[in-house]
């Protein structure tokens, strides 16, 4: 879907991983089936940190998250003294996406001491 809408290559994309199970079909040829579990634990908070390292091996120019499980993430791309871009997103618009960010931790509004930058979500 990134690369679809975005141009990202799957690859270049982080977040929570999925678990497969290695299966043989009928005929013995072996294939891999997606389950529903996730590996290791949900892609929020400092655990997010940690998979950008072990899938990019760097900390990254560009940050964006839509919720307070970006905290640690937006900090942390900051925190180098390179330049860098920490995104936040704030759904304040009647779509569904909002009701998903209530579940989780609550957005930082603003972090001035970080320069982070935010963009509104609703109507433009």
């Amino acid at each position: 879907m990134s690369e679809e809408l975005y141009g990202v290559p799957p690859e270049a994309v982080i977040g929570t991983l999925v678990e497969y199970d290695f299966v043989r079909r009928d005929d013995g040829s072996p294939t891999l089936h997606r389950t529903n579990r996730v590996h290791g634990v949900a892609n929020e908070g400092a655990a997010k940190v940690g998979n950008i390292q072990t899938q990019l091996g760097r900390r990254p120019l560009l940050a964006a998250g839509n919720s307070g499980g970006g905290r640690e993430m937006l900090e942390w791309a900051g925190a180098a003294g390179e330049p860098y871009l920490a995104l936040l997103i704030d759904h304040d618009d009647d779509d569904a996406s909002s009701t998903t960010r209530a579940r989780r931790r609550p957005s930082p509004r603003r972090n001035r001491s970080r320069l982070w930058a935010g963009a509104s979500a609703g109507p433009w």
